[in-house]
């Protein structure tokens, strides 16, 4: 993890609050219990993994660890609005956003249909922006944020069936760039 405090400051988590998007599941489901272990409240975002979700934040709570499950679809943005309000609600603010959430599929470029590119487009980069662009007002309103997108570095030279993954995790990328001036200096 890197430094979420200031560059050459040790890492401080305790007490941080920290939405992870796709928290359900590996990748995800790893940081929510890495956070939470360095003293981190965590709010495991899910999509359709209910009994998955609830089995980390019972784990987690077992632990002493403060963590709530919240269910939204990423690529809604009504539901993201919820998602953002509930975890600011829940514990008074939020302090980090990982966008983790993302979903792939194996399909040539000729083979690939519309509503599939439209799909992992929508979860990945749009889910994305929207949870990106919801939680900045609490993160203003606290003083305080850190947004980590997730990519993968593969892409940056493609790969056989994943267009449509690299194009969305390409895009995530130029967006975090983006956001990161826009952003940057407001801490």
């Amino acid at each position: 993890m890197n430094n979420l405090e200031h560059p050459g400051d040790s890492v401080t988590l305790k007490g941080k609050v920290i939405v992870v998007t796709g928290g359900s599941r590996g990748l995800g489901a790893e940081m929510c219990a890495a956070f939470s272990e360095a003293g981190a409240k965590v709010i495991v975002n899910y999509n359709t993994s209910n009994t998955a979700a609830e089995a980390i934040v019972s784990c987690l709570h077992e632990k002493g660890c403060e963590a709530l499950a919240v269910q939204a679809d990423v690529a809604d943005e009504q539901q993201v609005i919820q998602l953002i309000k509930h975890a600011g609600d829940s514990f008074g603010r939020i302090d980090v956003l990982i966008n983790n959430a993302g979903v792939n599929s194996d399909f040539r470029v000729e083979e690939l249909a519309v509503e599939e590119w439209d799909r992992v487009m929508a979860v990945n980069l749009r889910g994305t922006f929207l949870c990106s662009k919801h939680v900045i007002p609490f993160m203003r309103k606290g003083g305080y944020g850190r947004i980590i997108n997730m990519s993968s570095n593969g892409v940056r030279k493609g790969s056989i069936n994943h267009a449509h993954y690299s194009a969305a995790k390409v895009g995530i990328i130029g967006f975090t760039r983006s956001l990161a001036r826009e952003l940057g200096g407001d801490g």
